[in-house]
Order: C-alpha cells, then structure tokens, then sequence
C-alpha cells in the first residue's frame, strides 16, 4: 500500500523527469497485466479489459502516451512498476471494475446512491448499465436525492430578467422538475396516476358489458367512461399548456420528443368529439358520410393509447 505522501513524492519525480511519449507506448506494448491502485487497494486488470469502454477514464488511459495526458488521467502512475494511482473510494471501484470484467453494473450493498454517481461520473460511465437486479433500489434512492438549485445567473440565463422570470420558473420546475420539492413529485405522481387510470379506462370502455348501442345502433361508450375522459385530457391539456407557458424556449420545447408525445395523447380526444359534433349534425340522407366520419373517430379513440407513453417522463432507467 501506498501513502499520499509516496505517491506525491513518485509524482514529483515524474515532473522532473517526464517520461517520453515512446517509452510510455513501449510499457503498454509489454504483455502482462497492470496494478490499478485505487485508495490504496490494488487490482491487476489487462489492458484489453480497458478497452471495452474506450471514452471511460480508463479506456482513455489505455490509449494515452502523454505524461500531461496521464497527469490528467490519474493522480500518479509509476511505469516501472506498470502502476497507476487513483485517490478514489476502492469500495464503488469493485462495482466499476466488474462492469469491465464481466459487463455487468451492480449496485453494492450499503453504498451510498449520492456517492455512487459521483464515483461513475468519475470513471466516465453512466448509470444505464446498471442490472435490472439495481436498478429499482438505485433510481428510488436518485429520485429521493435533492437537486441543486439554480443560482441567480442560471435564472436570468435561462428565464430572462423579466418580471415574471421567478414565476415562470417555478412553474417549470413545478411541472417538469420533479426533483425540484415535494410538490413537483406530488404533481408527477398525480401525473402518473392519471396516466395509468385513463389507460385502464379506455381498455374497459372496449367490453362489451361497458358498451350500449344508440338509437341508431352505434356503439357508444358509457357516461361514466365519457365523463372520466373530460377530466383526464382536461389534466393533461392543462399540464401541457402551463409547461409550454413556463418553458424558456418554446420551439425547442414544441420539437421535444416526450412533448409531441404528449401533444399526441391529447389531441386524439379533441378530435374524435370534434368528429362525433360533425356527424351528429348531418341529415339522414348522409348516412354513408356519417359511417365514414365514424370510422376515423374510432381510429382517434384508439390513438388514445398513445398516453401511455406520457409515463416515460417519470420513469427513469
């Protein structure tokens, strides 16, 4: 194990008798393994291994030949010993080293979530990798962690300096930050909830024990199922108006995939009672205009479903 003190002290030598680029590629060209020494704990990997994240801290240093570049890289490294220090935490390195091993990210026991990221955005990895083992215990704990703030600079840069530029931000945050207070997760649970309910709502609508025939002989859904409907694209045209409102760049925002998403799952009711206000007004004498009409209604009932896909902006991972 090596001090700080032996490993400032090999650094410094280094700065005074800075290897050349081709004895460094020299020293890796050399079979055998090299000694990672993270907090003082040493694993011996092969160079190989470090190739299968080439943009990571490590994948980089597999390919640096440059003693700033290694500076850079790690705390201090001797080439004689074909060792490279990291003053990082050798717990959480047992979890990074493994996904290069094996190609699996697991979470350790006890770890704390905050820490954990840190470590990864270290090592120059995500936490996409992660098994699906981890994942419900890891993205639970980041969904608890509180967020930073943004400082007045932030504020003016991204809302303006106008007088509502505080309000618009809080209602930003409000709707579209749900890491922001305890009433942005209140609304994104809201959110959710009424996602999940419409959904089971639309499918039950569809039985035949929740359908009844007209006086013409269209099937037709439920009071209960029409009224339940008014209410949730109600929430959801609200929700959407209010975010376009308080968003900073309204283009940007307009072409966002989860916004068209969004704006799918909504437009589909409008349309269909647009649709169904045409047909009732038609005379009797229009009856193959009235099917017709009917049939694209029914296929923007079943667009519908594309709500669902609204869920993707809570769930992470």
């Amino acid at each position: 194990m090596y001090t700080t003190t032996q490993r400032y002290t090999g650094e410094e030598e280094f700065r005074m008798h800075s290897p050349s680029p081709f004895l460094i590629i020299a020293n890796k060209v050399l079979s055998g393994p090299v000694i990672l020494n993270v907090g003082g704990k040493k694993h011996e990997v092969r160079w190989d291994t470090l190739d299968k994240f080439p943009s990571s801290r490590l994948g980089r240093l597999r390919h640096c030949v440059t003693h700033k570049g290694l500076q850079e890289l790690c705390d201090a490294y001797s080439l004689g010993k074909r060792e490279y220090y990291f003053d990082r935490s050798p717990r959480n390195f047992d979890a990074v080293l493994g996904l290069y091993r094996m190609g699996k990210l697991h979470l350790s026991q006890g770890v704390c979530v905050q820490d954990f990221c840190e470590e990864l955005e270290y090592w120059g990895l995500t936490d996409l990798h992660l098994e699906p083992c981890c994942q419900h215990t890891y993205y639970r704990a980041r969904w608890l962690l509180p967020q930073h703030n943004l400082g007045a600079e932030d504020l003016e840069e991204t809302f303006g300096d106008g007088m509502f530029a505080r309000t618009q931000k809080r209602l930003w945050n409000l709707f579209e930050n749900p890491h922001h207070s305890c009433a942005a997760k209140v609304v994104a649970v809201v959110s959710c909830l009424f996602v999940v309910v419409s959904t089971l709502c639309l499918i039950f609508s569809t039985l035949p024990q929740f359908q009844q025939k007209d006086l013409n002989g269209v099937v037709q859904e439920e009071y209960f199922f029409e009224v339940a409907e008014a209410v949730f694209v109600g929430w959801f045209t609200f929700e959407y108006v209010i975010r376009f409102i308080a968003a900073p760049k309204k283009v940007k925002f307009l072409k966002g995939g989860m916004n068209v998403v969004d704006l799918l799952g909504i437009l589909p009711y409008f349309m269909s009672l647009s649709l169904n206000l045409v047909t009732t007004s038609t005379t009797a004498s229009q009856t193959k205009y009235q099917d017709e009409m009917r049939r694209i209604a029914q296929i923007f009932r079943i667009m519908r479903i594309l709500r669902i896909f609204k869920l993707a902006r809570h769930i992470t991972g």
